[in-house]
């Protein structure tokens, strides 16, 4: 799971700059889309030159179930977001069930006191919020890197901080 953490006074820029570098025909930028080299090479420097960090968590647990390593991953990363000073973190949304977990995730990290309520959570559809697809471009770079290509993680790398969970 990715986040990928911009002040506040870049977001229109870079919301800008990465629907011009989305392909026509998509309804969103996606990391495993783009279809040529080029393409990719033109988003990673649109991102590797964004003055932003792309925090991910990781959860290798193969016992558990894909819902409690994405829960685990994302209380890791609230964590993380928060001690950077986060006060609004928007994930795409998976649906309304899903969503509603992430929101009982985040209502149970307050009440046990590990954020508090400056953290606000959102949840937006992939194709409206261009933000989101930076996220999936450090998420995407990371796991290609964890499968022995490095090219793009190599370009990212000073902006990426990989936690395991």
């Amino acid at each position: 799971m990715c986040a990928s953490v911009f002040w506040e006074s870049q977001v229109e820029g870079a919301r800008a700059a990465l629907r011009a570098v989305k392909p026509s025909r998509a309804t969103k930028l996606h990391w495993r889309d783009p279809a040529t080299v080029g393409q990719r090479d033109r988003v990673i420097r649109l991102v590797a030159a964004a003055d932003c960090v792309h925090v991910v968590t990781l959860r290798v647990a193969p016992k558990e179930t894909a819902r409690r390593k994405r829960a685990k991953a994302l209380e890791r990363l609230l964590l993380e977001l928060h001690a950077y000073g986060v006060a609004e973190v928007t994930l795409e949304s998976r649906g309304r069930k899903d969503d509603e977990r992430d929101m009982l995730l985040l209502y149970r990290m307050r009440r046990g006191g590990l954020v508090d309520r400056t953290l606000r959570l959102y949840h937006r559809p992939g194709p409206t919020e261009p933000m989101l697809w930076v996220a999936d471009v450090g998420a995407g770079v990371v796991a290609d890197s964890r499968i022995g290509q490095t090219t793009y993680y190599d370009q990212l790398k000073d902006q990426i901080e990989q936690l395991m969970v």
